[in-house]
């Protein structure tokens, strides 16, 4: 995905739209909340490793981005939102 974004944003694309679930959260997946916040910031470093400093990526929250043990968006909103 990244790879593809890479030459959508060097072809001139102005920004992206991520339609949310780039971790494995809320209560069905057994996650840890260190191990869920973990993956956030995976996701976050990756996308800043790998496109243009300051190119935007608007995050939507999907319903596997909520926190894993106490439900809620805080974890989210503080990494990807």
């Amino acid at each position: 995905m990244l790879s593809s974004l890479q030459r959508f944003a060097s072809g001139g694309g102005a920004f992206a739209i991520h339609a949310g679930d780039p971790a494995c959260g809320g209560a069905s997946f057994h996650a840890s909340s260190r191990e869920f916040e973990s993956q956030l910031h995976a996701v976050a470093t990756a996308e800043r490793a790998s496109l243009p400093t300051g190119w935007p990526i608007y995050h939507v929250p999907g319903n596997h981005d909520l926190e894993p043990n106490r439900g809620g968006l805080e974890p989210w909103l503080s990494i990807l939102g």
